[in-house]
Formats: structure tokens, C-alpha cells, sequence
């Protein structure tokens, strides 16, 4: 199958009287990367754009966001070395104002420092991170542009490799919520739990999947519940939202080309068109 160049989606609401809108457009280079993105919630209706470019090793060197059509919000150049790690990231501001981030590393100590600095040499902000043997985070600080401590996330991993638990602390170090992951015996997330400083259950996600590993059903805190159906090539061909777990709130059915690409998505209140164009 050919490289995709782009993909657009056109919108046709259902029962309003409006104009069906070409709701998102998104173009891929041969490598298959996102180079553009662009999205709009109505006929001509600006929503968000989105550009980048990469290296010859896939790597990203810039990252562009608009505030409209053309307007630059904010740009971001990577510089890397050899291996591909970020050693700085130039930033532009809409307001033609710039920053620097910095990176600095102790390989012995598994540190990262990331010190973001404005034009005049001032501290923006500071982000710490330690990491253990096998390179996975577990500790991140960030801190503000008095170098004061804001927030930190701590990290436990389980003898799967998985992320098992995670710890959000204030700038006292104090806890705000600890977060609890699950998994079954193929790796998948079958449970996401918070609890707050007090140990109450704030929210939880919970998911069931198909003999391939396929999410069936995923129940969120109680309050919201999906379910999902599949064809035999494995794709989703219908998901269904409930309030709570029996209030249909909609429903979402999917249609597929022969190279198992979406070409068509029903809902409720509107359908989606998908179209793609191919490098040759």
C-alpha cells in the first residue's frame, strides 16, 4: 500500500440545517511522519494548525503552533546531537518575545536538569528529572521562574516493567493524589485508580478486552461507560457511550476501505468523511 500524503475529513452535521465543513486536514511525509495539522469546528471556522519538521532519523527539529490561519503562537527549534538528544530548544512567542531551553545531563547520577531561559538571560522556568537503571522516569520537579519547587511527580514501576503507581505532590511535597495502575498478564491496562491525600477514590478508569487484547468495555469512575464491537480484521466498527452504564448517549459506527482505513464515522448528531491521497 502507497505512503499516505494526507488525509482530510469532511463533516456533515445531522438535523441542524448546517453546512456540511472540512473539519480536519493532515498531511504525512514519505516516512510516514505528521508534518501538518490543521482543524476547524465549523465552515471556515479556525480550531487549532499545527506543523513540524524532522531529520533524516525521523527525529524532530521544529514544532510549530498557530493562534489562527497564519499568526505564529509558538515555534520550537530542536537542536540534538549525534544520538538524536535534545541539547537545546530555541522558542519563539506570538509576542516576538524568545526563550531557550537547556538541557543539562550527569549519566551518573540518571539526572536531567531542563532550565528554560528568556531573552535577557532570566530564569523562565526549571524542570528536574531522575530516572532509574533502565532509564525509566521516576521523579519529576519542576519549579518555577524564583527557582521554587511547584509540584512533583514520584513514579514506582512493578516487576512488569509498568508503570504501578505515581505520586503528585505540592510544592510542600505534600500529597495531592496517588494514582494506582494495573495490568493483565499480556501487559494491558485493565485499571487506572486516584485516590486522594485523605485515601477517598476520587476517579478510576477500568477496561475489558477480547480474547485479542481489543478493549470490549471501559467504565469511567462510574459516571460514563463505552463499549466497543469489532469486524474480523480488527477493526472498530461500532462504540457506544452510556451515562452511567445503561443511559445510550451515542453511538458510533465506522466503515473501512480494503486497506482497513476509515472512510466513514457515524454519530448522532453527525457523519465524517474520510479521504486520503497518496504519494505515487
Amino acid at each position: 500500500m502507497a505512503q499516505v500524503r494526507s488525509m482530510r475529513v469532511t463533516t456533515f452535521p445531522k438535523d441542524t440545517g448546517e453546512e456540511s465543513f472540512v473539519s480536519l486536514i493532515v498531511n504525512y511525509d514519505r516516512q510516514g511522519n505528521e508534518i501538518a495539522r490543521y482543524e476547524y469546528k465549523g465552515p471556515g471556522e479556525f480550531e487549532s494548525k499545527m506543523e513540524y519538521r524532522f531529520n533524516e532519523q525521523n527525529r524532530i527539529i521544529e514544532e510549530t503552533a498557530y493562534q489562527d490561519e497564519f499568526e505564529i503562537l509558538e515555534r520550537k527549534v530542536f537542536t540534538r546531537d549525534e544520538s538524536g538528544q535534545v541539547l537545546k530548544i530555541d522558542i519563539e512567542y506570538s509576542d516576538g518575545s524568545e526563550a531557550v531551553q537547556t538541557v543539562e545531563r550527569d549519566d551518573e547520577e540518571n539526572t536531567e536538569n531542563w532550565i528554560e531561559r528568556d531573552e535577557d538571560d532570566e530564569l523562565e522556568s526549571r524542570e528536574f528529572l531522575k530516572f532509574d537503571q533502565e532509564g525509566r522516569v521516576i521523579l519529576r520537579e519542576s519549579y518555577d521562574y524564583r527557582d521554587k519547587l511547584t509540584e512533583v511527580f514520584e513514579y514506582d514501576y512493578g516487576e512488569n516493567g509498568k508503570l504501578a503507581r505515581q505520586r503528585h505532590l505540592d510544592e510542600r511535597r505534600k500529597l495531592i493524589l496517588e494514582t494506582e495502575f494495573r495490568f493483565n498478564e499480556s501487559g494491558l491496562p485493565t485499571l487506572r485508580a486516584s485516590r486522594n491525600r485523605k485515601g477517598v477514590l476520587s476517579d478510576f478508569l477500568k477496561i475489558e478486552y477480547n480474547e485479542s487484547g481489543q478493549p470490549l468495555k471501559q467504565s469511567f469512575s462510574g459516571r460514563f461507560t463505552y463499549t466497543y464491537e469489532y469486524d474480523q480484521n480488527g477493526n472498530n466498527i461500532e462504540e457506544k457511550h452510556y451515562i452511567g452504564d445503561s443511559i445510550l448517549e451515542d453511538v458510533i459506527t465506522s466503515e473501512y476501505d480494503a486497506n482497513n482505513r476509515l472512510i466513514l464515522e457515524e454519530t448522532m448528531k453527525f457523519s465524517k468523511k474520510y479521504e486520503y491521497e497518496s504519494y505515487d
